[in-house]
C-alpha cells in the first residue's frame, strides 16, 4: 500500500507536466526528429509551452482536455492525501485503483493513439516502473520492510493485538522502515505551532515577572524608612 501510494503521487504529478507540457521526450533537452540538442532561449521564445527542464515537447492537449487530466490528478491526490487519516477517512487499494483508472481513460482522451513507449506515464499505467529504483529514498521492499509501534518492531508473526490489545477503537501511529534501518527516533511531543506559541507564552510571563519584580523594589524604596 506505501508504495502504491508513491506510485499515486508520482503519476499525479506527472499528469500535470502532461497536460502542461505534453509528452515526454526520449532525452531531456533532445530534439526527437533530429537528435540534436535544443537551444532553449530559441525554443522558450517560439514555443509559449515550452517545458523549462525539457523533460516534455512542449506540446500540450487542447485545454479542455488538460482540465480533464487536472481533475483526475486533483482526484487522485485527494484519495492518497496524508489529511484524510486526520479525517477518518479509510484508504483502500480499491479507491487508488479507481482513480488511477480514471486517469488512464482520460489520457486516453487526451491521447487515441497512446503515449510514446519513454513516457513515464505509460510506464507506471502499464506496471512497467520500479518505484524502488525512481523512489529509493521512500520506497520499501514489501517482502522485507518493518513496522515500528511504541519503539518496539512488530513481528509479522504476530497478531496486532500482542503490541496494542484488543481496542477496535483505538488510533495507531506506526513508522515503516526497511529491514536495515535502526529504530526510528521518538517524534516530537508538540509540533513546531504548539512549541512557538508556549514560547511566547513563557517569554511573556518572564517579562511579566520582570516588571512586577522591579515595581516591587520600587515600591519598597519608596516605602522605606529613611
Amino acid at each position: 500500500m506505501h508504495n502504491l501510494i508513491l506510485y499515486a503521487e508520482r503519476l499525479a504529478g506527472q499528469i500535470y507536466q502532461l497536460a502542461k507540457y505534453g509528452p515526454m521526450r526520449k532525452q531531456p533537452g533532445v530534439d526527437d526528429s533530429t537528435g540534436e540538442l535544443i537551444d532553449p532561449v530559441k525554443e522558450k521564445a517560439a514555443n509559449p509551452s515550452y517545458d523549462p527542464l525539457g523533460y516534455r515537447v512542449g506540446k500540450p492537449p487542447g485545454s479542455d482536455v488538460g482540465k480533464v487530466l487536472n481533475r483526475t490528478a486533483d482526484e487522485l491526490k485527494a484519495v492518497v492525501d496524508k489529511k484524510q487519516a486526520e479525517r477518518k477517512v479509510p484508504l483502500s487499494r480499491k479507491k487508488i485503483d479507481e482513480a488511477i483508472k480514471n486517469i488512464k481513460g482520460a489520457v486516453l482522451i487526451a491521447y487515441p493513439m497512446g503515449l510514446p513507449e519513454h513516457d513515464v506515464i505509460r510506464c507506471i499505467l502499464e506496471g512497467k516502473e520500479d518505484i524502488q529504483q525512481a523512489a529509493p529514498k521512500d520506497a520499501v521492499d514489501p517482502k522485507t520492510c518493518v513496522l515500528w509501534f511504541a519503539r518496539k518492531k512488530m513481528e509479522r508473526k504476530e497478531a496486532l493485538s500482542k503490541y496494542c490489545g484488543k481496542n477496535e477503537k483505538m488510533f495507531l501511529k506506526l513508522r515503516l522502515q526497511t529491514k536495515n534501518q535502526r529504530m526510528p527516533q521518538r517524534e516530537a511531543r508538540m509540533d513546531k505551532n504548539a512549541q512557538a506559541k508556549m514560547m511566547q507564552y513563557w517569554h511573556k510571563k518572564k517579562q511579566e515577572d520582570k516588571r512586577l519584580k522591579e515595581q516591587a523594589d520600587e515600591d519598597d524604596y519608596l516605602n522605606s524608612e529613611w
